[in-house]
């Protein structure tokens, strides 16, 4: 999808794997998962998605991925930036743009997913949809966290 995305943007994406993070304050830490990255020029680097991956706790990824976000947004210089929350079949987007904001739950996979493409790609495609989303820098739809 990053590829795809970088052909029809002609964007310098890049796909980073457990990136160590410290707030600018050095008040808390913690390691991304998932990290997308856009190189502006030769020395610049704009912060622009996030996914949390998490086996065990829901509550811990969002923790980590609103920490990774206000990071993003502190390194950025303010604007808006994006991360995802799964434990695998079930996804959540949150955007930052000095207030979180996160949308509901998508379900992603069912049983028999696997000998029902044409199922899938009608009802449960969203997230490609919501990844498109983030990378343009254009989310709609999402509701204030509480």
């Amino acid at each position: 999808m990053i590829a795809q995305f970088k052909r029809e943007t002609k964007w310098k994406l890049h796909l980073s794997r457990q990136k160590e993070i410290t707030l600018i304050d050095s008040s808390t830490s913690g390691m991304e998962e998932f990290v997308v990255m856009d190189y502006i020029s030769h020395d610049q680097i704009k912060y622009i998605l996030i996914v949390e991956a998490k086996k065990a706790s829901l509550g811990e990824a969002r923790k980590q991925c609103f920490l990774s976000l206000k990071n993003m947004w502190d390194c950025n210089g303010g604007g808006t930036v994006y991360g995802f929350v799964t434990m695998v079949d079930s996804w959540r987007m949150i955007s930052f743009d000095g207030t979180f904001k996160m949308s509901e739950k998508i379900e992603l996979m069912f049983d028999s997913m696997d000998k029902d493409k044409e199922r899938w790609m009608a009802a449960y495609s969203i997230l490609i949809d919501y990844f498109n989303v983030a990378l343009s820098n254009s989310a709609k739809g999402l509701v204030k966290v509480v």
